[in-house]
């Protein structure tokens, strides 16, 4: 799980041989670890269900991405304050769109995919013998007091319907909003544009020359979003700066960043990162600085993991 590894790696031979040393006579089977992980999940889901039922407040946190083979994914989790007034976030499923059905990454068809995640929460607190508020039958979407997403049309559609069309309960994430209202400014400022142009070209060089990783000319290239990275990049360049200028090299891609480097307008780059800091700073101060999505995955695998002690 935590290497995000196929189940299939149970029955590599090197591995069992592996596992053998410190646990021997113990060679689970593809299926086994797969059925270890599922009964892991029901247990994590059962928790996730009794704190969602006991909650003071819990907001839906969704998102749908596409993946470079056209297959598409939606991910859903849960912020919850709980009656001891904790906050609580968990992610509840990841579901698989795959193109080959021919249906629609749209707003239709992923509030048909939320509808079968809580659908299982639903079956499930049944079975755990758990009521409503007012002891009517289990619904976990009544318990939903608000959805939120990035601005993607098909996303606020999807949470719209879920939400049975009360707007009120639809809200955008603050973090993209941000993101957008600096892109926006961004676009309007043409030497802006070439700077983060440039930036952009040296960041993709570092990332294929081995020499100048070597170098320590690196600068971040993966954070939250699209625009925070940029300015991210920007923020480390600068304390590249004097690297990424005397390095030279004759590959390619570090003749690319010398040429990219040497039409950095500094002066620029320097006021961009001054100008921006204190809105880029609260917008990883809300999310951190990792992708947005990741709060949708990382949770499950260090549930699971937390759980593997019991095995």
């Amino acid at each position: 799980v935590a290497t995000n590894s196929p189940f299939s790696l149970a029955e590599d031979e090197n591995f069992r041989e592996f596992v053998g040393v410190r646990m021997p006579g113990f060679a689970p089977s593809r299926k086994a670890v797969k059925d270890m992980a599922m009964e892991l999940s029901h247990i994590c889901m059962e928790r996730v269900i009794r704190v969602l039922s006991t909650s003071v407040a819990c907001a839906l946190i969704d998102d749908e991405w596409t993946s470079k083979s056209a297959d598409g994914f939606v991910g859903a989790s849960l912020l919850m304050i709980d009656e001891d007034f904790d906050l609580r976030l968990v992610s509840i499923g990841l579901q698989y769109l795959p193109k080959t059905d021919g249906r629609k990454h749209n707003g239709e068809r992923i509030s048909e995919d939320l509808e079968s995640m809580f659908s299982e929460f639903d079956s499930i607190a049944e079975s755990l013998g758990l009521k409503g508020p007012n002891g009517e039958r289990f619904c976990a979407r009544d318990l939903i007091h608000v959805a939120t997403s990035d601005e993607a049309k098909a996303m606020l559609n999807a949470n719209k319907l879920f939400m049975h069309g009360d707007l009120r309960k639809v809200l955008r994430c603050l973090v993209h909003r941000l993101s957008s209202a600096m892109k926006d400014w961004a676009l309007l400022n043409a030497n802006v544009q070439e700077l983060f142009g440039h930036l952009n070209a040296i960041a993709k060089s570092i990332h294929l020359s081995q020499a100048a990783r070597d170098a320590g000319c690196a600068i971040v290239t993966m954070v939250k979003t699209r625009f925070l990275s940029r300015w991210l990049c920007a923020k480390s360049a600068l304390k590249s700066k004097d690297n990424l200028i005397t390095f030279a090299g004759s590959s390619d891609a570090t003749k690319s960043l010398k040429e990219h480097t040497n039409n950095v307008n500094w002066e620029l780059c320097s006021y961009v990162v001054e100008l921006l800091s204190c809105v880029c700073q609260s917008m990883m101060s809300l999310a951190g600085d990792t992708y947005v999505t990741a709060p949708l995955v990382i949770p499950t695998s260090f549930d699971i993991l937390s759980n593997l002690s019991a095995f």
